[in-house]
């Protein structure tokens, strides 16, 4: 039977006005945790921007976009040992890291300063210490394959406790991570950007049970 068009018009508003609800509600959502934990906010917004352009593989432009201060080194990793004639398993291994000289990495009172981490399976129970930032990136040519370079890079801020105290619902709202159960009492809210070419990028943030709050976070990269 068909529908009339004035039924068809009644549809329509319908659900505009369900869409236009739920937009709403995003947005008052947004501007609570904003108004709660704008530290927290800023910086979730920061790293899916770093996971969403794949900065991690362009430090320099990466720092910049942080506005945090850091100098890189990149130098062959200790862990070749024998060359590929000898038995060796690595024809090169390049490792680069960063130091941080000036961060607004640090505690504030939207934080949990010094979070019990309680003990869950083999994990040992500890207290978050103070907020800080590493980087890392490895290059390798295996043996096997010396024409391949592999690329892993990873930016952390580790004991993100202390700065903002964060949760997977606050999470999910922000940027749609998901969350999931791991083992031995961690779990992970998990934001997965579209491909950047041939590598695989996540933004990812670490709970464990019993602690309230984030403990980690970080974007990695890795060659496909």
């Amino acid at each position: 039977m068909p529908v009339s068009l004035r039924h068809f018009w009644h549809l329509t508003a319908a659900v505009a006005a369900v869409l236009m609800t739920v937009a709403c509600s995003q947005v008052a959502s947004h501007a609570q945790l904003a108004s709660t934990h704008p530290q927290g906010v800023r910086l979730v917004r920061l790293l899916k921007n770093v996971a969403d352009k794949a900065l991690v593989l362009q430090p320099e432009l990466m720092a910049k976009e942080l506005d945090i201060v850091m100098t890189f080194e990149t130098k062959p990793s200790n862990t070749v040992t024998k060359s590929c004639e000898d038995g060796g398993y690595y024809k090169s291994f390049l490792a680069t890291t960063a130091k941080v000289s000036s961060s607004w990495y640090r505690e504030t009172p939207e934080g949990v300063p010094k979070m019990k981490i309680p003990p869950a399976f083999i994990n040992a129970g500890t207290i978050a210490e103070e907020p800080r930032v590493t980087y890392r990136v490895y290059r390798t040519a295996r043996c096997a394959s010396p024409n391949n370079t592999n690329v892993e890079a990873r930016l952390s801020f580790l004991n993100l406790s202390g700065f903002s105290c964060l949760t997977p619902d606050m999470l999910a709202k922000l940027i749609g991570a998901k969350h999931h159960m791991a083992t031995d009492g961690v779990s992970l809210s998990i934001y997965s950007p579209p491909a950047a070419g041939s590598y695989a990028v996540s933004l990812e943030f670490l709970f464990r049970v019993g602690a309230p709050c984030a403990v980690d976070a970080s974007v990695g990269l890795n060659s496909r």
